[in-house]
């Protein structure tokens, strides 16, 4: 066990870049609500990715509205369930 939470902080600390929620980022997700009709979560999720757009991140997703949400919002999408 203890091994497994090592890995696991080592790999959020190395690997994955922990964002904030802040009130412009939730204002950012209401407007993807309103422009896209996303669900909560969904609109979260984007506009955290749309967050770190200048790094050039490829989302992955593979509901169909969140996805085109994405790509308007033009970020590269990949959906998983594409073979």
């Amino acid at each position: 066990m203890k091994n497994a939470l090592a890995q696991f902080a080592h790999d959020v600390l190395s690997e994955l870049i922990v964002a904030d929620l802040t009130s412009n980022l939730v204002r950012r997700a209401r407007e993807l609500v309103l422009e896209h009709n996303l669900k909560t979560l969904d609109a979260l999720q984007l506009a955290f990715a749309l967050e770190f757009q200048v790094l050039k991140p490829t989302f992955v997703c593979a509901d169909a509205r969140l996805r085109d949400a994405a790509q308007a919002a033009g970020l590269t999408v990949l959906n998983p369930e594409t073979p």
